[in-house]
């Protein structure tokens, strides 16, 4: 499953998909499961996938909520295609 998540200048995490917001750890929670995430910036659509990524890795070193092999998975889920799922130019038209 791919999933498009829309991050404000409010820091608040939108799953386009559910409609809603969802926060870092539904999203770690979602990597384990194998869902393949992009995540644009709401105002330019840039593609931000790799500095979130970076705090939540940033998040496994600190915490202890996951065990080494959860982690692991987070992780490796965490390559995604670097095709765009979706018109990055339109997506916010069409999906807010």
């Amino acid at each position: 499953m791919k999933k498009v998540i829309v991050k404000y200048k409010n820091r608040n995490l939108y799953d386009l998909s559910k409609k809603a917001q969802i926060t870092i750890s539904e999203l770690m929670g979602e990597l384990l499961i194998g869902t393949k995430i992009k995540i644009l910036k709401a105002d330019d659509s840039e593609d931000i996938t790799d500095d979130v990524f970076r705090k939540i890795i940033n998040r496994l070193r600190r915490e202890d909520t996951y065990s080494a092999e959860e982690a692991n998975i987070i992780v490796a889920n965490m390559s995604y295609e670097r095709v765009p799922f979706i018109d990055a130019e339109n997506f916010l038209i069409e999906n807010l």
